[in-house]
C-alpha cells in the first residue's frame, strides 16, 4: 500500500483511533523535549509542540488539533514551567509563545479541518461516482441479458428507419443473423401489401408515441411471418430519432383465426344448407299436391341458388323419353316442360350422365359432351346446370336440375352438395307421395266394397249416411255401416267399430261384416246371431283387438225395432211429435273378448217421422281436448234441434240430421279434425 494511501488510511479510522494517534504524537513529543531539557533549559518550551500539534490537526481536525493544543500546553507548562512562574509572570516571553502557539494551533486545525472535509467529499464523490458508474453497468448488462433472453423479438432502428439492433429472438422469427439486418432499411423485410400502412405510420406528423398494429414480414425462406408490433418513437429533442419495437409472432394465431373463420363460414353454410333442406323437406311431405310435392322445394332451392331455372325430370328409359314435369324459372326464362325425346336426336339417357354420378358443367359450350347434346342444350337455354340422377339398377329414373339459361357459372362444393342434398328430400317424398297415392288406390277400393253405396231409402224408411276415416292418408278405418234387407218385412241397419285404424282395422271389418250378414240370415233372433258371431270371432282369435255393434231389425209392418248394443255408443231416437230424444244404451258387452259374453234383445217402437241416429265413438269423442268432448248429450242436442229452414226441409229429415251431426262433429274438433273414424247412419220411419 502507498503511503499516501496509508495516511489516507489513518485519516479515515475512526475518532478513537484518531485521538489514540493525537496523545501518541503529544507524548513522543513532551519525550524529545524532556530529552533535550538539559541543553534548551526552560526555553522555548511550546514550539517542540508545533509539528504534532499540525499533525493532530491533520488527521483529527478540529477535534484534534484542539486535543493537542490542551494538552500541549498543559504538558509543557507543568513539566518546564512551573505554574508558580509562569503565573507569578516572570515568564511573560513565554506566555506570548504560548498565546501564539493557541493561535497557530487554531489556525492550523481550521485548515487542517477544511482540508479533511474537501478532501471527504471528493472521496464521496469519487465513491458515489464509482457506485453509479458499476450501477450503471449492471443495469446495462441487465437490460441487455431482458432483450438477449426476451421471448418477444426486439428492432431498433435509427432516424433513416435503419436497423441499428435486433434480440436473437428477432433473428430465430426472421432466419437472418443480426449482422445480415444490421444496416437494412426495415422497409425491406416488410411486405409490398403491408408496405403503404407501415410507411404512413411513419410518416413525419403522423407518427404516434405509441402504436399497436399487425404486419407481415419477410423470412429468410421467403414465406411470410405476421407479427403484432408494439411501436414506440425515439425522439432527441423535438427531432425523430427511430424507434424501438417489440415483435410478437402472431403466425400460429393468424393461422389458427384463418381456420376458425373457415370453420365458421362452413359451419354457416352448413347450417343455411341444412336449414334449407329441412324447409324443403317440410315443403315436399306437406304438399297438398301429391302428384307434384317438389313445386315448393323447386322454388326454394331456385331461389337460394339464385339461378334461372330448377326442375324435376323424369326419364324413361325404355322409350328414351325426358319429361319435365313442372319447372321453376324466372320471369323472362322459357319453361322447359313437356316431354323431349331423346331418340329423335341421336342421343341416350347415358349421355347425359355417362359416369352415372352428378353432372357438374359450367359452361356447356366448353364441356366435353357430345355435339348433338350441346347444341339441344344451347339451343334450349341450359348453359350451365348441376343434375343429380337418381339411379335403379343402373337405369337412371330421374334428375333434380338447377341450370343458368344464357351465362356460364362456376359452381362451388357447397352449392354441388347443396343440390344433392335436396334431391335426396325430393326423391323421398316423390317416392312417399307415390306410395301414399298407391296406398290411397287400394284403400278406396277396399273403401268401396267394405262400404257400398247405400240406397237413400229402404222398406219402410228413409236413409242418410256419413263415412270420415281418422287416417286420411289411408282413406278408410275400422268403422263401418251396413243396411240390407232380410225378408221382405225386415231391414237390419248395422253400425259397427272394429278397434285399430287404416287397412290393418279395414281387413278385420270385412270379416265381421260378412260373417254378421250370414248370422242374420241363419238365425231366428238378433241375440242368437250376435251371441254366435262373438263365439266364432273369440274361439277364433278372427281379431286383434275387439269390436263394438249396434244391430238393429225393423219390422216395415209392426213398426218394431229389435236390437241388441254390443258396447258401441247409444243410438237416438229423435220422436217426431215433441224432438224429445231417447237412448238405446248397450245391451251387452263389446264383441271379440269373451266367447261365453251374453247379450240381450231389446225392442222399441217408432213411429211414422221418428228418427234413429245410429253412430260410432268418433261421433262423441271429438273435441278441441280430452276434457271438452261433444258426447252423447251433445250430440243428443244437436238432434232435439228443429228444422226449420226451406233448404233443411228440401233436403229431407234423414239428410238434415246427417248434415247436423257431422257439422257439429267438425265444430267440436275446432277445424274439422276428429280424433277417431266417423260414422253415422240416420234412419227415418216412413207412414205405414
Amino acid at each position: 500500500m502507498s503511503n499516501k494511501s496509508t495516511w489516507l488510511k489513518l485519516r479515515s479510522d475512526s475518532p478513537a483511533r484518531t485521538y489514540l494517534l493525537v496523545a501518541a504524537s503529544i507524548l513522543l513529543t513532551t519525550l524529545l523535549r524532556h530529552a533535550l531539557t538539559p541543553v534548551l533549559g526552560p526555553r522555548a518550551p511550546f514550539i517542540m509542540y508545533l509539528p504534532a500539534l499540525v499533525f493532530s490537526a491533520w488527521i483529527g481536525g478540529w477535534g484534534g488539533g484542539v486535543a493537542a493544543i490542551i494538552s500541549s500546553a498543559m504538558l509543557a507548562t507543568y513539566l518546564f514551567i512551573t505554574p508558580k512562574v509562569f503565573f507569578s509572570g516572570g515568564w511573560s516571553v513565554d506566555k506570548t509563545t504560548l498565546l501564539i502557539f493557541i493561535i497557530v494551533g487554531l489556525s492550523v486545525s481550521a485548515i487542517s479541518n477544511s482540508q479533511r472535509n474537501a478532501q471527504q467529499e471528493a472521496q464521496d464523490a469519487a465513491e458515489e461516482a464509482r457506485r453509479t458508474a458499476e450501477a450503471l453497468a449492471e443495469s446495462e448488462a441487465r437490460y441487455r441479458r431482458l432483450l438477449e433472453t426476451a421471448n418477444e423479438g426486439v428492432s431498433i432502428t435509427d432516424a433513416g428507419d435503419r436497423i441499428t439492433y435486433i434480440n436473437p429472438r428477432m433473428e430465430e422469427m426472421l432466419g437472418y443473423t443480426s449482422q445480415e439486418l444490421i444496416g437494412l432499411s426495415v422497409y425491406e423485410l416488410v411486405f409490398p401489401e403491408d408496405m403503404d400502412a407501415i410507411r404512413t405510420r411513419r410518416e413525419p406528423g403522423l407518427r404516434r408515441p405509441r402504436e399497436q398494429y399487425e404486419v407481415r414480414m419477410r423470412h429468410k425462406d421467403g414465406s411470410g411471418v405476421h407479427m403484432l408490433a408494439n411501436v414506440s418513437v425515439q425522439r432527441e429533442g423535438d427531432d425523430y430519432a427511430g424507434t424501438f419495437a417489440l415483435m410478437t409472432d402472431i403466425t400460429e394465431r393468424k393461422a389458427l383465426e384463418a381456420e376458425r373463420e373457415a370453420l365458421l363460414v362452413e359451419a354457416q353454410t352448413r347450417a343455411e344448407r341444412e336449414a334449407l333442406v329441412n324447409e324443403v323437406g317440410h315443403a315436399v311431405l306437406w304438399s297438398a299436391n301429391s302428384t307434384s310435392p317438389q313445386s315448393k322445394a323447386l322454388m326454394l332451392l331456385g331461389e337460394r341458388l339464385n339461378v334461372d331455372r330448377c326442375f324435376y325430370v323424369l326419364y324413361d328409359d325404355e322409350h328414351n323419353m325426358a319429361r319435365i314435369e313442372e319447372d321453376w324459372r324466372r320471369n323472362g326464362v322459357t319453361s322447359l316442360e313437356g316431354e323431349w325425346s331423346l331418340g329423335d336426336r341421336g342421343m341416350a339417357i347415358m349421355d347425359i350422365y355417362p359416369e352415372g354420378k352428378t353432372v357438374v358443367v359450367a359452361d356447356v359450350a366448353e364441356a366435353p359432351l357430345p355435339g348433338n347434346l350441346v347444341k339441344l342444350f344451347l339451343e334450349t337455354g341450359q348453359r350451365a346446370y348441376v343434375a343429380v340422377p337418381f339411379f335403379d339398377q343402373e337405369r337412371p329414373l330421374a334428375a333434380l336440375t338447377v341450370m343458368m339459361a344464357s351465362e356460364a357459372r362456376v359452381w362451388t362444393d357447397d352449392e354441388v352438395t347443396l343440390v344433392e342434398a335436396v334431391a335426396v328430400q325430393v326423391r323421398g317424398a316423390m317416392e312417399a307421395a307415390r306410395a301414399a297415392q298407391r296406398e290411397r288406390n287400394i284403400s278406396q277400393q277396399l273403401q268401396r266394397a267394405l262400404q257400398p253405396r247405400l240406397p237413400e231409402s229402404a222398406p219402410g224408411l228413409t236413409l242418410a249416411n256419413r263415412y270420415k276415416a281418422a287416417l286420411q292418408e289411408a282413406g278408410v278405418g275400422g268403422d263401418f255401416y251396413d243396411v240390407f234387407s232380410i225378408t221382405q218385412a225386415r231391414v237390419a241397419l248395422v253400425v259397427g267399430d272394429v278397434s285399430g285404424k287404416g287397412l290393418a282395422a279395414a281387413a278385420q271389418v270385412a270379416t265381421v261384416r260378412n260373417m254378421l250378414r250370414a248370422f242374420l240370415y241363419s238365425k231366428s233372433t238378433l241375440e242368437t246371431a250376435v251371441s254366435d258371431l262373438n263365439y266364432v270371432i273369440s274361439v277364433n282369435a278372427l281379431l286383434a283387438g275387439f269390436a263394438t255393434l249396434f244391430v238393429g231389425c225393423y219390422d216395415t209392418v209392426s213398426g218394431e225395432l229389435s236390437y241388441v248394443n254390443c258396447g258401441q255408443e247409444p243410438a237416438l231416437i229423435r220422436r217426431a211429435d215433441d224432438c224429445r230424444v231417447e237412448m238405446l244404451i248397450p245391451t251387452g258387452p263389446v264383441l271379440g273378448m269373451d266367447e261365453q259374453a251374453i247379450f240381450s234383445q231389446h225392442k222399441i217402437t217408432l213411429r211414422a217421422g221418428d228418427a234413429l241416429a245410429i253412430f260410432t265413438d268418433g261421433v262423441t269423442e271429438c273435441g278441441p281436448n280430452r276434457m271438452e268432448m261433444l258426447g252423447v248429450d251433445g250430440v243428443a242436442a244437436l238432434l232435439e234441434r228443429e228444422i226449420s229452414s226451406e233448404e233443411d226441409k228440401r233436403a229431407g229429415l234423414a239428410e238434415t240430421l246427417a248434415r247436423r251431426l257431422t257439422q257439429g262433429v267438425d265444430e267440436a274438433s275446432r277445424g274439422g279434425v276428429a280424433r277417431d273414424d266417423v260414422c253415422l247412419l240416420v234412419a227415418v220411419a216412413q207412414p205405414r
